[in-house]
């Protein structure tokens, strides 16, 4: 179901400003509650496998030298599978670390990288090649789930793209953060595992009417409440609780509530950093042994093999399509927003062009105009006069927004961690601040 978008016309009675012919819904603390609550303790589906798990033994060892399979099915027995391990054995068994290869019929060609101990001690992964089907990960990956992240290239009728996730991505729950090429959007999602989720959407493109959205979703239906922040400063609440779209103002809890979950994914976000981290660590540690001179197997086409040595690891054959794909992006943006410029500037001139005709009449007819300091006062008390007044819990003094170029140091939660550049006269948000985005009027 799409949310209807509305313009700026209609914000005045969404901002709550006093004077709406049609006075908007009041949706209570206990009501957020109920619903976030009710959506959260769904159970999740109970459709799982049980994990099938057996040692088997590495197709080009000679000596005895079984490693780790496990998965919902034994597709490691299947007729014309084949499975290899380039690391070493003791007594029989995977040891130290190493790359897994494997050819099936459901998985195609694929390898992983992993760490034995010793012994039928199940091994530590740290990347997962999926070859044919064109999926790299890295980071900790075990039977539960991936923290790190998830790249998938895809390259349907010539439509090429590279999807990227970050985070954890787990049967208990999902942390995550998703980009891709083609887009300028970044969705920041929590999933539960009952299918449930937050989703947090922001678009870096200038020109892009809706910046930032935050709304909740099942088996991808929208549910519970939305809030979205256009580029003309206008927020919308908006409840799906009947089914169809209803403009409402939520309580100021559910908006700290949202930060919360922003703040968990952060977290998350961050383990996984430190995941990937890691796995990059012993990745150098394996191309130290095996990317010395031209490394040949038999049981691997010496490109397949030979490919993590390189800059780009297995993304190598794609970057030339990358880089076009990101360039072709970049410049509509770049058009887009010197489109809007020119039409900017043009119009500033008409309305230059139109003062000066209307000095000039007044001129004509004596009228000096008098812009001491005792009129700037009286434009700036007008001026406050005339901004809405939010209520107690609301930005009445307004807080300063600048742009994340004005910002010397890292942006955390929409927050400058150095210093601020300069740069003419900043707007100001009369309302809350969620993750750097103002949900209230802006001007």
């Amino acid at each position: 179901m799409k949310i209807k978008i509305i313009g700026p016309a209609l914000f005045a009675c969404i901002a709550l400003v006093q004077g709406c012919a049609t006075p908007l819904q009041q949706i209570t603390h206990e009501e957020t509650t109920r619903v976030i609550s009710y959506y959260t303790s769904l159970p999740a589906s109970s459709q799982s496998k049980r994990e099938v798990t057996e040692w088997v033994q590495a197709d080009n060892k000679l000596e005895e030298c079984k490693f780790f399979m496990g998965g919902d099915d034994p597709w490691w027995n299947e007729d014309g599978s084949s499975n290899f391990w380039d690391g070493d054995c003791k007594n029989g068994y995977a040891y130290g670390t190493g790359r897994e290869f494997s050819t099936s019929n459901k998985h195609g060609k694929a390898n992983t990288l992993s760490v034995y101990s010793g012994g039928e001690i199940p091994p530590k992964y740290y990347t997962a090649e999926l070859n044919d089907k064109k999926v790299f990960i890295e980071g900790d990956i075990s039977k539960v789930g991936v923290s790190g992240n998830i790249i998938e290239v895809i390259d349907d009728l010539g439509l090429f793209n590279i999807k990227v996730t970050r985070g954890t991505v787990s049967k208990a729950g999902s942390f995550m953060e998703k980009v891709d090429l083609r887009s300028s959007e970044k969705r920041r999602v929590k999933v539960y595992p009952n299918g449930f989720s937050y989703v947090f959407l922001t678009d870096n493109d200038p020109t892009a009417d809706l910046q930032f959205s935050a709304h909740t979703m099942l088996d991808n239906n929208y549910v519970g409440f939305a809030i979205n922040k256009y580029r003309s400063g206008a927020v919308e609440h908006i409840s799906m609780l009947s089914g169809q779209p209803v403009y409402v103002s939520l309580p100021q809890s559910y908006l700290n509530h949202l930060q919360m979950v922003e703040n968990e994914i952060d977290a998350k976000i961050q383990e996984s950093e430190q995941k990937t981290k890691i796995s990059d660590e012993v990745m150098a540690t394996y191309k130290s042994r095996v990317c010395q001179g031209k490394p040949h197997f038999d049981f691997v086409t010496d490109e397949i093999y030979g490919m993590v040595c390189l800059e780009a690891g297995p993304l190598t054959p794609y970057k030339a399509q990358a880089e076009a794909v990101v360039k072709i992006r970049n410049n509509e943006i770049a058009a887009r927003v010197a489109a809007e410029r020119a039409s900017d500037v043009s119009q500033q001139n008409m309305q230059a062009q139109a003062l000066q005709g209307f000095v000039s009449a007044f001129a004509d007819m004596g009228v000096q105009f008098n812009q001491d300091a005792t009129a700037l006062r009286e434009k700036t008390q007008l001026q406050n006069q005339q901004r809405p007044q939010w209520g107690q819990n609301n930005n009445v003094y307004g807080t300063p927004v600048y742009k994340s170029s004005q910002c010397t140091g890292s942006v955390v939660n929409g927050v400058c961690t150095g210093a601020i550049i300069p740069s003419g006269i900043p707007q100001k948000c009369y309302g809350t601040m969620l993750n750097g985005q103002c949900m209230g009027p802006q001007f």
